[in-house]
């Protein structure tokens, strides 16, 4: 009984196996012969001998040799894939005949946009594929953008607000690191007012971030004739200022010290000055600005309004400029050129302002400014440097430096007649307060969709004022006597150290993943005031006051650790989302204070122009 079960086994399974291969005539074992035959040649005739219908293109085997083929007792199977091995094709039976494609076979163009006169990497340059899929990417804020493409031809346009679009004709056919260059557009276009939107319109995300561009910058009146970047951004929806367009910036109910400002990546405390009527960023040196509103991206923290990224110009890589400008309150000036042609560049721009005159005037003038005294002065400048280096076409180094400060002066005196004598009251105010910045910072292409920025940062801002009184008696006997003569004298410090490495993997145009991660020292030195009667000869400086001994011993020091994740990218057509996780943690006095911080963003845009967007983060 068990062997007739046995037998009866065996039986199904090969009667099963042979209608298998009955039914799939890949798997049928068969002899061929072609001599030096094209490949092409060598499946019709195939195809003649199985009597199995061959779909091909001719097109896909254009670039083979021909081939010998002499072979016995192989697979259909493992024939087609011989005679087809010299080109990037697949194959399928679909249960009536075989049917030859082409491999999606992807590669990667990569690559920077610059202005081809200065060498000057552009930041958020649009670059698209013309096909079917219509491709594209920006380039992110170092100049690089990375796109994944089929294996064809294609007609790529390279655009950026004020340049002269360029349309360029490449065959991908292995990965590619190119660098785009852009002219710029000095004429005039014709103006047409229309009621619809560009293609370039339509493949913009929407909502944030915000750039603004230095075209609107320069265009905005300003007081005197000056050009400020917080003017420009205080205009933007959201945004208010404080008392009469001063007192910082307000994003959506935030508060002045909600926002965060960076210059070359690096944080900056006080972003103003004259309290907020000019700020520290020149525009002579600014290339691009990107403003987020309440819903900006996990790699920011450390702020819950907003953040403000401003980028310097790289300087020209070819040729030596120098511009100056003056206005009514400031005057600046810049100088770049090339250390090395086309291999290293410097930018060098300073700024001053002789609002002191005019503080002088207008407090004479009654109601218009009530300093009393006749010695107000008041001036702030600003200086810029940055110096980068390319090591290769993969690797840069830049180096960006910032100090500016403000500086007010004001002595005056006041008499008083008393019974006893005559009394003279002399009084000298000083205030000086800034900004102290560096950043050395590597940009390395690690693969084909790979970018890597890694940053050594320096912060301070510092302030400190001085007060100093004295008081004479003179009496009707002629005798003087000092009845009063102390200073006053208040400092206070922030000083950061950080470093800071960021990854971008751009791994199709649907798809950019971002992370990285920063460590940073604080140091707080807590504003000490100090009041301290002189002896003669003495000066508020050179006392051994409680202010220098606080400022000695009293620092604290603090440790912060962050990283963060980002993915952006679109699931279906028009639908764009970007979410992401930032996570802290802060000590400070053997107390650590950690944050998780989710963000998480989606938009709904149609090709009309409008979008609809929403989320949620937590800061």
């Amino acid at each position: 009984m068990n062997k007739s079960f046995v037998a009866l086994f065996f039986f199904i399974n090969i009667l099963a196996i042979n209608t298998l291969i009955a039914q799939d005539p890949l798997a049928t074992p068969l002899d061929f012969n072609c001599r030096n035959c094209l490949p092409a040649d060598a499946l019709v005739q195939l195809s003649r001998q199985t009597g199995v219908n061959i779909v091909f293109s001719d097109r896909f085997f254009s670039r083979c040799e021909p081939l010998d083929l002499a072979v016995q007792k192989i697979s259909m199977a493992r024939l087609l894939e011989q005679i087809s091995a010299c080109a990037k094709v697949s194959f399928k039976y679909d249960g009536s005949q075989v049917i030859f494609f082409k491999k999606n076979q992807k590669y990667t163009l990569s690559g920077y946009v610059q202005d081809a006169e200065t060498g000057e990497r552009l930041i958020g340059a649009g670059i698209r594929a013309q096909s079917e899929k219509n491709n594209g990417t920006v380039s992110n804020e170092y100049g690089f953008f990375s796109l994944r493409l089929d294996e064809g031809e294609y007609n790529f346009t390279i655009s950026y607000i004020g340049y002269r679009p360029e349309k360029l004709f490449l065959s991908l056919n292995s990965d590619r690191l190119i660098r785009f260059q852009l002219r710029p557009d000095n004429n005039l276009p014709e103006v047409v007012v229309s009621d619809n939107v560009d293609a370039e319109t339509k493949s913009q995300k929407g909502g944030s971030p915000k750039y603004l561009t230095g075209n609107d910058l320069h265009a905005l009146p300003m007081p005197g004739g000056e050009a400020d970047l917080l003017r420009q951004t205080a205009l933007q929806p959201g945004i208010q200022t404080g008392v009469d367009g001063l007192g910082g910036l307000h994003v959506r109910g935030g508060n002045a010290d909600h926002n965060l400002f960076l210059l070359d990546d690096v944080p900056v405390y006080s972003p103003s000055h004259a309290l907020g009527l000019f700020s520290i960023y020149n525009p002579s040196t600014v290339s691009n600005v990107r403003l987020w509103k309440g819903d900006f991206p996990a790699r920011y923290g450390g702020r819950v309004a907003s953040v403000l990224d401003v980028r310097t110009r790289d300087g020209n890589f070819r040729e030596y400029h120098a511009s100056v400008s003056a206005g009514l309150f400031a005057s600046s000036m810049a100088l770049e050129g090339p250390l090395e042609r086309d291999k290293s560049s410097f930018l060098l721009g300073v700024r001053t302002t002789y609002l002191g005159p005019w503080v002088n005037y207008f407090s004479k003038k009654g109601n218009l400014l009530t300093f009393s005294g006749d010695q107000v002065n008041y001036r702030f400048y600003d200086a810029n440097l940055k110096l980068n280096y390319v090591l290769s076409d993969q690797d840069r180094v830049y180096f960006s430096y910032y100090s500016g400060g403000d500086r007010f002066r004001n002595s005056f005196i006041q008499l008083y007649n008393d019974p006893g004598g005559f009394i003279t009251d002399r009084y000298s105010i000083t205030s000086d307060w800034g900004n102290s910045i560096a950043a050395l910072r590597w940009n390395h292409v690690m693969g084909k969709n790979l970018f890597t920025n890694t940053t050594l940062r320096y912060s301070r801002f510092i302030y400190g004022s001085q007060l100093t009184f004295n008081s004479l008696a003179l009496f009707p006997s002629g005798k003087q006597q000092v009845l009063y003569d102390y200073a006053q004298l208040y400092q206070t410090l922030i000083r950061d150290i950080s470093g800071k490495t960021d990854f971008s993997f751009f791994i199709s145009d649907r798809l950019t993943l971002r992370w990285g991660a920063a460590i940073t020292q604080h140091n707080f030195q807590p504003g000490a005031l100090s009041v301290n009667f002189q002896l003669p000869g003495q000066s508020p400086t050179a006392i051994d006051s409680l202010a220098n001994i606080l400022l000695n011993n009293e620092r604290i020091t603090a440790n912060e650790v962050e990283a963060y994740f980002d993915a952006e990218f679109e699931p279906i057509k028009n639908v764009h989302i970007e979410t992401g996780l930032n996570g802290s943690v802060f000590q400070g006095k053997n107390v650590n204070y950690r944050s998780l911080q989710p963000r998480f963003r989606v938009r709904w845009g149609k090709t009309s122009g409008w979008n609809i967007w929403g989320g949620y983060h937590q800061m």
